[in-house]
Parts: structure tokens; sequence; C-alpha cells
């Protein structure tokens, strides 16, 4: 309702000190264009906890830009990249001021050869932060759980080589239908032309077979004699007719004759064509040659094969599609607390999924002996769905799948 007050926050600026971890504090002095030089200020903090609302950030003028492990064109140079940026337990920020340009969507910088001196220098700080985050998780680690780790490894990586064998046998079941179905679009064109072919041939078939005198009489009564014809042959485009005297057709042979009879408004441009293909499938002195003759010139004309050792230009008729590249997860067992006072069930880094074990739904279903711990079913249907559910994500993010898809 109006005038209701429904929740008050108030915003404060978020104070780094007050959290407990490994500090790394610098300014780093990057080099820009005609020797200038940018300071840019660096403050992080590898926590004991995690937080994941404060992830270290880029800022600009006090302005949040973007979280440093979703800026693709750092990604690009970071040695660790997202196990490291992306860790809840690296927080902090780095503030490139005027230095660098974000462009209109903010989550991006415009490229430009201080943004690239920037990324080299941030490189060089990766080592010191990912010795102090090995060390902040070295302590949460569960060490009396390593041998359930390597066990749960092993079976995911079982999991995850089938997987692969089950995307290759999918692959070629593709690529198989694909190349049946290109074998068949091929063979109905071929097809398409031998009946569009036979069809010309057919209606040339059908063409009435006159003698000489009978084609004779019928040009006279269609023309009017000579003079007709010649009139004729005016309003004609002239490139389309045989170059034949008209005064010469009372001495035409019958093959000779029948040229001319064939010769009407809806079957000389085709028959030309016919006839200019067939006199470019065989030259002009091969007239009279045989079979085996053309077939001997054609492998006389054809191109020699390249000589061994040649560099050879390879054609591919189909585009391979990649196997996926799918690796078996890493999973630590750990005991993780949260800034805002939060349990998290799972923490997943990259390819490691963290466990933890401060959980209420872990601890209820932990049971130990002697100091050990003890799988029950209870605990293994737990670690299964956990598992499953964040394996799938990571498989699935990796093929740049939608899993609602399929």
């Amino acid at each position: 309702p109006d005038g209701l007050l429904v929740r008050e926050r108030v915003c404060q600026p978020f104070d780094y000190d007050s959290v407990q971890g490994v500090r790394i504090e610098k300014v780093l002095n990057v080099k820009g264009l005609k020797g200038v030089v940018h300071e840019v200020p660096v403050k992080l903090v590898v926590a004991q906890n995690e937080s994941t609302s404060h992830r270290a950030r880029f800022f600009s003028l006090g302005r949040r830009i973007q979280e440093v492990a979703l800026v693709p064109s750092f990604m690009k140079h970071s040695e660790y990249k997202k196990s490291l940026w992306g860790h809840p337990q690296v927080i902090g920020y780095v503030d490139v001021g005027t230095s660098l340009d974000p462009v209109i969507t903010r989550d991006e910088f415009r490229r430009s050869s201080v943004r690239l001196n920037l990324f080299k220098e941030l490189v060089r700080l990766e080592k010191d932060i990912k010795h102090a985050l090995d060390v902040e998780l070295g302590k949460q680690r569960v060490v009396s759980m390593g041998k359930l780790e390597e066990t749960l490894e092993n079976v995911i990586g079982k999991i995850a080589v089938e997987d692969r064998r089950i995307a290759r046998r999918e692959t070629r079941e593709k690529n198989r239908l694909r190349k049946e179905a290109l074998l068949k679009a091929k063979q109905e064109a071929l097809e398409a032309k031998l009946a569009a072919a036979e069809s010309e041939q057919e209606k040339l078939d059908a063409l009435p077979q006159l003698s000489a005198e009978e084609a004779l009489a019928q040009f006279q009564a269609q023309y009017g004699g000579t003079e007709g014809y010649q009139a004729y042959r005016d309003t004609l485009d002239r490139s389309n007719l045989p170059e034949i005297d008209p005064a010469d057709l009372e001495g035409l042979d019958d093959m000779e004759f029948e040229e001319i009879v064939r010769l009407d408004d809806d079957n000389l441009p085709e028959l030309n064509e016919v006839m200019q293909a067939m006199d470019e499938d065989v030259p002009a002195d091969h007239e009279d040659a045989t079979i085996n003759e053309v077939e001997e010139l054609a492998t006389k004309t054809a191109p020699s094969p390249a000589p061994k050792g040649a560099e050879q230009k390879s054609v591919r008729t189909e585009t391979p599609t990649p196997t996926p590249n799918i690796s078996g997860m890493h999973v630590n067992f750990v005991s993780m607390q949260s800034e805002d006072g939060e349990i998290p069930r799972t923490l997943t880094v990259d390819d490691t999924i963290h466990i933890n074990t401060l959980h209420p739904d872990f601890i209820a279903r932990m049971r130990s002996k002697l100091g050990r711990p003890l799988v029950t079913e209870r605990l293994g249907a737990y670690l299964a769905i956990i598992l499953s559910s964040h394996y799938h994500n990571q498989r699935y993010a990796k093929q740049e799948r939608d899993p609602s898809r399929d």
C-alpha cells in the first residue's frame, strides 16, 4: 500500500579492514601513452571465511564496473582465472580511475595499451594471492576426509570417461546421418537432372521426322517459298540460326534438311543449347572419334597428379564436431563459515567443489568411529545428490548447452 514502509536499507561503504585474513595492498604504476604513468590502487583481502557479495571487483571513480573474474579480456591473460579471482574468499577492489574507459554496458573495458599493461601488473600479483588462498584453504580442509575425497574423485573420473565415450558415439552417429542426408540430396539432384534431360530428349524425339520431299512441301506451305522464309528470318535473332542460304534448300539431303525442319519459335533456343553443349564436349577435330578415343583424349588432357612429397591441399567434405572437453571434478571437504552468518552447503570454484562439513545436513548424516569418519547410506545419498548436480552443471557450462532444452 502507498505510504507503508515495507523494508529499510541503509547504504554504507564496506570496511575491508574489518575482514580477518591476509591483506594485499599495492599501488600499481601502469604505463600509458606518451610516457604517462597511471596509479591504480589495489586492495585485496584473502578472507578466512567466504563472502560472495564482496568478491574482487573493478571500480572506476567510485562506481562498480564488474567482478574481476567476469571480465573476459582479463581472463584471457590470467594464469589462474576464475579459480582464483572467482573464489568467494578473495575480496576487494581494483580502482582503475580514469586510466581505463568502460564500455557502455559497464561490464568490460575498451581496448587500449593501458588496459594491457594493467592486466600484466595484475597477473604479477596472482602468485601472492594464490599462496595466501592456499594457506587459508589448508586451514579449513578436513584432513581426515582425504581418503573419501580420493574415492569420490575416482568415481567422478570414471563417469567423465563414460560421458566422453557416449559423446563421441553420439557425434559419430550425427556425422553418419548428416553424411547420408548429403548423399541422398546429391542423388536426388542427379536424378532430377537425368529426368530433365530425358524429358528434353523425349521432346526432341517427338518432333516429326520427315523426308526431304515432305519437308520441302511443308516448307513451301508454311513460308511461301524462299522469299517468305527470308522475311521470317529477318524477324528472328540471326545469332540463333545456322548459316544456310535459302537458295540451296532444294539441294539438301535428309540429314541436312532435318535441321531446317526443326527450327521453329518454340524449340529453337533449347535445340541450340543442346547442340552447343554437344560441341563443347567433343573437340571439333574429334567429332568422328569413337568412345575409346574420346576417353583417351580426356585422359591426356586431364591434369597430372602431383608428385610424391609435393604439398597438396586437403579437401574436407564436412566439418568435424569437436569432442566435448569434460574433466572429472576435484572434491574437498572443508569447514566453512560465512561473513553474513549463513553456513553454505557447498562452494564450487572452477573444477573444484568444496563440501562444507559444518552444514547441519552434513553433520546429521555423519558418523565416526574412533575418530574416523564412517560413510553411511544417508551420507552417501547426500553426497551423490550434491556431486551429481554440480557435475552436470559444470558439464553443461563447458559444452555451452542449456539443460532445459535437452
